[in-house]
Parts: structure tokens; sequence; C-alpha cells
């Protein structure tokens, strides 16, 4: 037998492989060390964190949109409530990214709809909590099921039913109750609690409906579901419902509103009418105007331009954002500021149909050109006399009348509950000279006085003014929200106290007489408004018209954009006064022809007896 022969190379071959087998050794305890490490990493240190995202990979807190409180007006109309609709929307956590545009282009064919508008929407918008975006609002019963038939082809795309807004009013409550509109970033910066527009679209964004959206929104409910691995419900473990939006009630009488825009007739204008005492505004219409229906659906980009860029301006709100000369009907706050100082109503003036600076220099002419012969106050506000009112504009001086128009009311806001209100302007030699770098001249105080020159006033204001002489000094705070009711339970929420409001004081003698000047306007047998008063038996009316002067033109201008703005300002019965009001109708010509009527036509719907307006 061979004996086996231990050489050298063998033993080399031996300790070789040993240290293969301790190197693999070593590594599989590295590997199997890390293992366990790792492990406990998982299972100990951060089991708090898995537990959570095992949890919220099964669970998921769905938020339930609340429906947007409704609007009523005080006679109970509806003027803003909410329509059951089909939304089209994008499931985020369904899909691998957001919709291609190619893909939208498709969707768009399919349901006739601007791609390039669902492009914008879905990819400038944040996803909420979901992931759901809106990509069309409104679908009709015939869009949805033809987008049902084609569902496959557009995966984690999906209908869902909601509510939008409804305006039943449309065009004559616009610039009243606003609009709701897309949710920007702009607004989520604005408001209170923006952790409540998660799931929203739409915010209020022009009239009460964002003067009082925090009211009108509600609050946020939600389901806590179950899902599976493709993000569907299984099924509802928890629900807590959204809490409604409060109903709010609305001191516009929807009656005496539909009124005023049908006797506006489409003209551009406005009508602002008040309860004297309260401040209620009972109508405030701005003509022309728009339905707000289709603009918050949703219009395209080009749609809504074409509406904004409109030469006739429907998007203005005229009553209180358009600033006007008030021409005539500034006169009886002038008076009454003249009563309060050193003026006498008997005092009287000769007109012969112009006027000059201490008898000297350039006329300025009245409207009426061979005069009114001897006037006093009450006459001249009757016969709306020019003369008497330069005369007692250089009496007062710039200084005291701005002082007295201030008090009024002009020249600062109203307070309205509605954002955006315009000051005007009540001029004086501090502002010109702010302003133009230029001297205040004399001739510039005479025309102030019967309303021409740099001075601005808006419809509201107007009316609020003209509630102060109704009330013997009372300047309200004109109201829009009169009330809150319960959405759930119909329980009402109480009628809101007016703000406070400020008193001029003046003896009551000096307001009878402007109120006798202005009743003689419409009752006097000269009055400039005496072609209203014909077969009105039921009430008397005090009011004043005005004829503005837009631009100086030549006789033979013909241009209806040249004409004069018609003015109208009143109230009524005289004794106790129960509405006040402005109408003011631009390029409308003579106040007593045009814009007079109109408030006789208000007056008269207004004031008739109860039975009289539901045989309408």
């Amino acid at each position: 037998m061979k004996a086996y022969r231990w050489d050298s190379a063998t033993d080399h071959e031996l300790r070789l492989s040993r240290a293969r087998i301790i190197f693999a050794l070593v590594v599989l305890l590295i590997l199997a060390g890390g293992l366990i490490l790792r492990m406990f990493f998982l299972q100990v240190v951060q089991h708090a964190h898995y537990t959570t995202l095992s949890r919220d990979n099964r669970l998921h807190v769905v938020p339930i949109l609340p429906q947007r409180g409704e609007i009523y007006s005080s006679d109970g109309v509806l003027l803003a409530g909410n329509l059951a609709t089909y939304n089209l929307v994008v499931q985020t956590e369904r899909r691998s990214g957001l919709p291609t545009r190619p893909e939208l282009l498709r969707l768009g064919q399919l349901l006739g709809a601007d791609a390039e508008s669902m492009f914008r929407s879905v990819h400038t918008a944040r996803p909420n909590r979901q992931g759901t975006l809106l990509l069309l609002e409104g679908l009709s019963e015939e869009r949805v099921a033809k987008f049902s038939v084609h569902q496959h082809l557009f995966p984690g795309i999906d209908v869902q039913t909601g509510f939008r807004r409804y305006y039943p009013l449309a065009s004559v409550s616009a610039h009243v109750v606003g609009r709701v509109g897309g949710l920007d970033k702009r607004d989520l910066a604005a408001v209170a609690e923006p952790e409540q527009y998660r799931l929203r679209n739409r915010i209020g964004k022009t009239g009460i409906e964002k003067r009082y959206e925090e009211l009108l929104r509600g609050y946020l409910g939600y389901h806590s579901a179950e899902v599976n691995a493709d993000g569907r419900i299984v099924r509802i473990l928890e629900t807590v419902p959204p809490r409604q939006g409060e109903a709010l009630v609305l001191n516009i009488n929807a009656d005496l509103q539909l009124e005023a825009h049908a006797a506006l007739a489409g003209r551009r204008g406005a009508v602002v009418a008040i309860e004297p005492a309260s401040g209620r505004v009972l109508a405030l219409v701005s003509t022309p105007s728009y339905d707000p229906n289709p603009v918050t659906i949703g219009l395209d980009k080009q749609q809504y331009q074409r509406i904004k860029q409109r030469a006739d301006a429907p998007l203005f709100n005229r009553s209180i954002h358009g600033q006007y000369p008030p021409g005539s009907v500034i006169k009886p706050f002038l008076a009454q500021a003249a009563l309060a100082g050193t003026v006498s109503s008997g005092q009287a003036r000769h007109c012969p149909g112009w006027f000059r600076i201490n008898g000297a220099g350039r006329r300025f002419h009245d409207w009426k050109a061979y005069g009114h012969g001897a006037v006093n106050l009450v006459s001249a506000l009757e016969q709306s006399c020019d003369v008497y009112f330069y005369g007692l504009a250089l009496q007062l001086g710039i200084e005291g009348m701005a002082a007295a128009l201030e008090g009024f009311g002009f020249g600062s806001a109203t307070g309205i509950d509605l954002d955006g209100e315009h000051t005007g302007l009540i001029p004086d030699p501090q502002w010109k000279q702010a302003r133009h770098k230029e001297p205040w001249y004399t001739g510039e105080t005479v025309i102030t006085g019967i309303g021409q020159g740099y001075m601005l006033v808006t419809p509201v204001q107007l009316a609020v003014a003209t509630a102060a002489l109704a009330t013997n000094g009372w300047l309200p705070v004109p109201t829009l929200l009169g009330g809150r009711r319960n959405p759930l339970t119909d329980e009402w929420l109480g009628t809101l106290p007016p703000p406070a409001g400020s008193h001029l004081a003046a003896a009551a003698v000096q307001w009878e007489q402007v109120r006798q000047g202005m009743r003689r306007v419409v009752h006097g047998e000269r009055g400039t408004a005496r072609g209203i008063a014909m077969g009105l038996e039921a009430y008397e009316i005090a009011g004043k018209t005005g004829t503005a002067q837009v631009v100086v033109r030549e006789l033979s201008g013909t241009s209806a954009e040249l004409e004069d703005h018609s003015l109208f300002i009143a109230y009524a019965p005289i004794q106790e006064p129960r509405i006040a009001l402005a109408v003011v109708i631009e390029n409308g010509g003579s106040g007593s022809k045009y814009a007079a009527p109109v408030a006789r036509r208000l007056f008269d719907h207004y004031l008739r007896p109860a039975t009289a307006r539901l045989d309408r």
C-alpha cells in the first residue's frame, strides 16, 4: 500500500480554504448583525412611526363639504341657493401622476369642454388631503352618461355629486348678493381659517357672498373610512356631519329691487333706497348688470374678458363705486348749512338769470336764461335757482361748505356692508394745492354751490344724506344684512341691531324749512319735479332734482355719452318717512324728466297698500 504524501502545496490549499471559510463566516455574521440591528430599529425604535403609517394606509379621513348658507330677501325671496350638480374630478391617489395635456384634450373633445382650462386647473392647484382635484363643474346628465361609457379610458377620473351656487334673480341682485368664484392663493391668505378650504374650490368673490364668507361657508365634516390598496373606500367607520353655513336674511325688499331694476330699463345708472330711521337698505340696483350664474360655473378667459371689457361696464357697481358730480341735488344740504349759520329762509335775492362775483367779472349763468325774479331759500329750492345758491356759496365759503357736506357724510365711506365702497370727493383749497399745485379760485367756490367743479358723490352717500333730511338730522349707517337663521332648525337667530349712526344738531324749524322747499319741488306750482305729482293723492314727496354736466360742449353735440347726468333724491311720505332714495342715470339728461319719474314709480310701488302688492 502506497503511503499518501503530504507536501507543501497541499498545506497551502488547506490554509487558503480555511481563510475563505472564515471570511465568509465573518461576512455572514456582519450581514446577520446588520439585519438584526435593522429589525431592532424598525420593530422597536420606529415602532410608533410605522404603526401610524400602516394604519393611515388602511384608514383615510375623508372631509365632507357642507352646503353653503342660503341668502334671502326680507320678503322671503331666495337670492342665493344651492343646486345639486355633477362634477368631474381627478383622484390623484389612484394615478401615477396628473392628467397629461393629450389626455385632457381627448377628454375635452369627448365632453365639449376646454382642455386648456382643465389643464390649468389641475396643474396649478394643490391637491387636498384626498388628492381630489376639480376638472369640470356642473355636468349635464347627457355629459355624465357620455363620460360613463368611456370612463375606462381615463383612469383615476370620476364623476362626483356636489352643489353649485345658484342665483334665482340673476342680474337683478348681482351687485348686492355678489357671486362665488375660484379659490386662489390670495383668497387663502385672506381667510381666517384656511384649513376649512382644503376641499373647497369656490369662495365669495363680491357682494354679500364675500363680505359674510365666514357665516356662509359652513364647517367641514368627515368620514373615517377603511380603504383598500387601490384607495377605494371599503367601509365607513365613523361620520361627523358637516355644519351647513348660516342662512342670511337681507334687508333688501326683492319686490322693490325688481321694480327698481325694471324702472332703470337697462340705462346706465343706480338706485339706492333705504329706510330713514334704521338705515336698512331696501333696494340697491346698478345697471347694466350681469348674470352671475354662468360666471360662477366658470367661463373661459376669453368669455370673461368680453364681459369685463364691455363699454357699459356691467361688472361695475355704480351704487357704491360710481362717483358723480351731484349737480343741484346738493342744494338742500347747503341750504341746511346756511340756515344753521346766519342766513334766514326769508332772505330774498333777485335772480336775473346770471350772477357776478361782487357785481363784476364773468357771468355765472342760471339754468333759466331770463331768471327767477325774487326768490328766498324755500322758493330757490323749489325752482332750483342757481343764482341764489351762487350767492349762498360765497356766504358760506369753500371751507364752510366742505365742513357742512362732510357732516352729511359726503367725502367718506358710509359704512355699508359691501367691500370697496368709494368715498367721493369734497374739495377744498388744501386738496387742490396738494393735487394740482394750484391755488383755489373764488369762481370755483361759486360753482361748488350748485354741485359742479371737483365735487364727487356716490349714490349710496346721496341716499344716506337724504335720510338725514327726512329724520331731522339722523345720519344712519346703511346695512344690507338684517338677520340670520339656523339652516337645520330654521331657528331665527335674531335681527341684527343697526350700526350706530350719528346726529346732526340743528333746530327743528331749520329742518322744516328745507323740508318745505323740497316738498314744493314736487308739489309746488313752479317745482322742477311737479310733473311726477300728477294723480298723487295718497302721500306727499319731498325731493330735489339735479342735472350734472359731464363736459362743456357745443350746443350741436348730440352724442349720448355727452349728455348730462340725471339725478333725483327724495323721501316719502313727508310726515312719516318710510323710504329715502337716490336715483342716478348716467347721461340721462334732465333730472326732472328722467330720474324723478323713476323715484315716483318706486314710491308708488313700495308705499301702496299691502293688498295691492299681493295682487300684482
